[in-house]
């Protein structure tokens, strides 16, 4: 399948997706959000399976996802909205093939459920503790 911005409006699409979240680059990373999830982190998107998983070079953190990561149930750039439409342009410039970066939201780690809804601080400390997790399963020489 060609990439191109927009692609997760297509369900056939999300579908593929979640069956990729099992190959070897994304598993630990789908076992990690898994864990996540059942830490009471809440609704946590995954990471997307087209991008490098574990074995990326670059890790792009960006601050929150917007509602369409939840409909398609993924941080991508493919996503169907301007900002991952920017993203997917975005990191075309950077000529850094795909299989080599990934990006994901930080908010969703740091913030899930929400620390501006008056979260304790041990929640918000639980949270910056598991970006450095999400660092060491993304073994990255790079982070943006």
């Amino acid at each position: 399948m060609t990439d191109k911005p927009r692609l997760l409006q297509d369900q056939f699409e999300i579908d593929r997706r979640r069956s990729m979240l099992s190959e070897s680059h994304m598993l630990p990373l789908a076992n990690y959000i898994s864990q996540l999830r059942k830490s009471d982190f809440g609704d946590i998107p995954d990471f997307d399976p087209c991008d490098g998983g574990v074995k990326a070079e670059a890790l792009f953190l960006f601050e929150k996802p917007g509602p369409k990561a939840f409909e398609s149930g993924f941080i991508s750039r493919n996503n169907n909205d301007q900002t991952a439409e920017n993203t997917f342009k975005f990191m075309v410039e950077t000529r850094l093939p795909r299989e080599k970066q990934h990006i994901y939201c930080f908010r969703n780690i740091i913030f899930a459920e929400g620390y501006h809804n008056g979260k304790s601080s041990a929640l918000v400390g639980r949270g910056f503790k598991t970006i450095g997790l999400t660092i060491k399963l993304v073994l990255c020489s790079l982070i943006v």
